[in-house]
């Protein structure tokens, strides 16, 4: 299953985008009060062809949105390959 994202301002539609199921995939394990593993693809979905706004254009916002989740996944598999 996919989720499907509208979000308007106003009545102005920002962003148009999917989400397909298959955005992340993880593998994590515990073992002596240890959380192990790593998080691997985290992938936004695409835009809708009808996205449109004044203010940024929607393939803007879904990879400033894609930077931050690539910098805290990185931070989660540092830690997560030593352990918390």
């Amino acid at each position: 299953m996919s989720l499907l994202v509208d979000l308007k301002v106003g009545d102005e539609t920002a962003i148009h985008a999917s989400l397909p199921h298959n955005m992340g995939a993880v593998l994590l394990q515990a073992k002596n009060k240890l959380l192990t593993g790593n998080i691997g693809a985290a992938k936004l979905g695409a835009c809708g062809s009808d996205s449109k706004t004044t203010f940024s254009t929607c393939a803007d916002i879904v990879k400033g949105l894609q930077t931050t989740i690539d910098g805290y996944v990185s931070i989660a598999n540092a830690a997560l390959k030593t352990g918390v």
